[in-house]
């Protein structure tokens, strides 16, 4: 960058492609964590078996709107921006699963059971989902959580059918070309 050009003129992009991930400790997703505990404290968070997602960078902020991760007892998509200045503005949609677990009384593999979550908190695996809203400036990060019907996830989720993640949305050809028009 040239002296005097300004940070916030920064434009680019990428993809996310992360395998048996430890991220609970970053911010934006240690909040998303805290969302998911907020519904049961028995819902543990996991390491992610996969997080991948497109990110563009441009007006001093990185977007994502299709970043999709999965873990052993959830998957759960993320919407929303970080700005430069540690400014956060995203939503997380939360499915839950019962995968890989088996049943022992009222508990599975130290989670509730699918029917002692519905009845402690009126949450059901089947026909409910977690929203969470994150925002704040890092390190002081707040969260808000909703329990939505299925169809609202199925309305945040992104659009597969369009073309959903996409490794080469953001090469340095296109980008390239589209600084020299």
């Amino acid at each position: 960058m040239r002296k005097g050009d300004k940070i916030s003129t920064i434009k680019g992009g990428g993809y996310i492609d992360l395998k048996n991930a430890d991220i609970w400790n970053a911010p934006v997703f240690s909040q998303t964590g805290s969302g998911v505990k907020s519904v049961s404290t028995s819902i543990g968070t996991q390491k992610l078996e996969s997080a991948k997602g497109n990110y563009e960078i441009s007006d001093g902020k990185i977007f994502t709107d299709n970043l999709t991760c999965s873990a052993k007892n959830m998957n759960f998509w993320l919407k929303g921006a970080l700005s430069f200045k540690g400014d956060a503005d995203f939503t997380a949609g939360i499915k839950l699963s019962a995968k890989g677990m088996s049943t022992n009384k009222n508990m599975i593999l130290g989670f509730m059971a699918p029917e002692a979550l519905m009845a402690s908190v009126g949450f059901n695996m089947v026909s409910n989902t977690i929203c969470v809203n994150i925002s704040g400036r890092i390190p002081d990060l707040s969260y808000k959580t909703d329990i939505q019907p299925l169809g609202w996830l199925t309305g945040f989720m992104p659009d597969f059918s369009s073309g959903g993640v996409d490794e080469n949305k953001f090469t340095l050809r296109k980008l390239m070309a589209e600084a020299s028009a």
